[in-house]
């Protein structure tokens, strides 16, 4: 999947997990803040080895989608 398809996937996982009770605005920012905590525990559980900064890296490219979607 890449990164704007998860993007999109999050968005949409809020809005229907809340019966679109949240504006697509609102969906935006909560997954904004589910991936902001990713790629915290991923920096800190694996403290940006090398090994695990393609998925870091993967994590920042959701975000910047997301922050797209503004």
């Amino acid at each position: 999947m890449t990164p704007k398809q998860k993007a999109e996937d999050l968005i949409t996982s809020f809005r229907d997990k809340l019966d679109e009770a949240i504006s697509y605005e609102e969906a935006v920012k909560c997954s904004i803040l589910c991936v902001e905590e990713i790629i915290n525990l991923m920096s800190t559980i694996f403290n940006w080895s090398q090994e695990y900064n393609g998925n870091i890296h993967y994590w920042q490219e959701v975000k910047q989608e997301l922050e797209n979607n503004k």
